[in-house]
């Protein structure tokens, strides 16, 4: 009989001492080999584990947040989100390695445990993610990945009906003639993607990877794919106007590259959404687009407040031309300044923001026109010719007493100022004179200059 009751109360100290495992906390020590959330804890106390795994899951939040990848889009799940439970996960590991009453003798065998942890996300945010990415299995994903404190980076998990990119924005330009360096640059350019969070320049990416960058083509290019960008979010980190408004765009529509002068076409993506660049070149058309996921905001772009800077008219005056006719050696082309918005739009159509994107202003071209002399400078001349020839005689005689070196100087100097006003038919301007472009560098310069020259009121002397 005492040894029954001995056997009964030794049962009872093992089942105090391995069936409850809150009560013995203290004095536990975690089995040799066991890891939580891929970190070795093994024959660490319950404390000195939590210690452990506190400082592991703090260092690996402040590496980064974590980021959701799909073929469209990269969403950010930020760190603060992810919420670990340390209290509960210490509670499994205790369950895991509990000894039944009846095995008390056995040894302990190791374990290997996640993390508990829980991503926050409200339905708000939800909402937004688009309808391709299936949110239950992907934030099923991310638990899984951050309760063993992995990759910060996760493939998102597609639906079955997995729907295409959208178009977001398309164009399809005439190419110019002479435009024989396109294939290589279009070719460059198309699958180039701009991901969330990273910038794209056309110089780095484009014009200095091809065998030959002629400027001309490159602005072709940078302006179609600026106007095409103009209906995104992306953000125009740098952008160079010609200065010209051409032929195959409008204005405030353009761009500008240059590898000489270091001039090149930046945008920065802001996210969600990866958008890619489709290009082709078909004949003698280039066409573009941009993909992307299916967004609910759309953008578009609108030139607005446009003023038109009116030309000048030069008057040029040449000496054989006959006094009825004139001749326009250079037609005027009046100038303009607008500016370029940015407006986001609702699914209702509704305008919900605007941005201004620039401010451009081209300069008016003058118009410049050829004249015979006024009637009254050809009889001055006539008249003149006469006296020479009556008096003649005098003129000889006079001319021995007068100082011929002066007469040479004026002669030289009147002769001097005429070649100055000549029309440059050497040059290749067939007599026309460099307006703006190369002479004022922005509107302020030019205006000046107006306010100088408003008025012509000595008319231009042309030999």
């Amino acid at each position: 009989m005492a040894l029954f009751f001995s056997f009964i109360i030794a049962i009872s100290a093992a089942t105090i001492s391995f069936g409850t495992p809150h009560i013995a906390n203290a004095a536990f020590t975690i089995p040799d080999g066991s890891t939580v959330g891929g970190i070795d804890v093994g024959g660490m106390t319950v404390d000195e584990a939590k210690d452990i795994l506190s400082d592991k899951i703090n260092e690996w939040k402040n590496q980064s947040d974590m980021t959701i990848e799909s073929p469209t889009e990269i969403l950010t799940i930020p760190s603060e989100d992810i919420q670990y439970d340390l209290n509960q996960t210490m509670d499994q590991l205790l369950e895991k390695t509990k000894t039944p009453w009846y095995a008390f003798f056995i040894k302990k065998k190791s374990v290997d445990l996640p993390l508990v942890v829980k991503v926050n996300i409200t339905d708000e945010e939800l909402s937004e993610w688009p309808n391709h990415i299936d949110k239950v299995k992907t934030i099923d994903n991310i638990e899984t990945t951050a309760s063993y404190l992995g990759e910060h980076n996760i493939q998102a998990v597609l639906t079955e009906a997995n729907e295409q990119n959208d178009v977001i924005a398309e164009a399809s330009w005439n190419i110019p003639k002479d435009y024989i360096f396109l294939d290589e640059l279009v070719e460059e350019l198309n699958g180039k993607k701009i991901t969330p969070g990273n910038s794209f320049s056309f110089l780095q990416q484009v014009a200095n990877e091809v065998s030959y960058f002629r400027e001309d083509d490159g602005n072709f290019v940078v302006s179609m794919l600026y106007s095409l960008l103009l209906q995104t979010n992306v953000e125009i980190i740098e952008r160079h106007s010609q200065r010209v408004i051409p032929a195959y765009s409008k204005a405030g529509i353009e761009a500008k590259v240059s590898q000489t002068d270091d001039k090149d076409f930046v945008v920065s993506n802001p996210g969600p959404y990866i958008y890619t660049i489709q290009a082709e070149k078909n004949g003698s058309k280039l066409k573009m687009a941009i993909l992307s996921a299916p967004q609910k905001t759309k953008y578009q772009y609108k030139i607005e407040n446009k003023e038109d800077i009116h030309y000048r008219t030069i008057y040029r005056y040449k000496k054989d031309l006959q006094p009825c006719c004139k001749r326009v050696i250079q037609n005027g082309v009046n100038g303009q300044r607008v500016e370029v918005y940015r407006v986001s739009v609702a699914e209702n159509g509704a305008e919900l923001s605007r941005e201004l994107i620039s401010t451009d202003f081209y300069l008016p071209v003058p118009e410049i026109i050829l004249l015979a002399l006024p009637s009254s400078e050809n009889q001055n001349n006539n008249a003149n010719n006469e006296n020479d020839q009556t008096n003649s005689d005098d003129t000889n005689t006079n001319s021995s007493q007068a100082d011929p070196s002066n007469a040479n100087a004026d002669h030289s100097t009147n002769t001097d100022q005429t070649k100055q006003k000549d029309i440059n038919t050497d040059n290749g301007t067939d007599g026309t004179e460099s307006m703006g472009q190369d002479r004022f560098q922005n509107e302020e310069e030019y205006e000046k200059q107006l306010m100088e020259e408003s008025v012509e009121e000595e008319p231009e002397y042309v030999k």
